[in-house]
């Protein structure tokens, strides 16, 4: 997906066990695994669970429903 949306959106990957403060700051919990979109205008959209993630059409959808 990195590649595909080059230029248009940049992917972060976050170990959150070690950096479980972001975890904290974000109000996330135990919510593993989670995608957050951040907009330019400070808005976000979260989403929690594989359901939403897998299979990888599904998740090409959101990222393109969140540009």
């Amino acid at each position: 997906m990195a590649r595909k949306y080059a230029g248009k959106a940049d992917f972060i990957s976050v170990d959150v066990d070690r950096y479980g403060e972001l975890m904290e700051a974000w109000n996330l919990g135990q919510s593993i695994p989670v995608v957050l979109f951040l907009k330019p205008d400070g808005t976000s959209t979260r989403y929690v669970g594989t359901g939403d993630l897998l299979p990888a059409g599904r998740f090409d959808a959101l990222v393109k429903a969140n540009l």
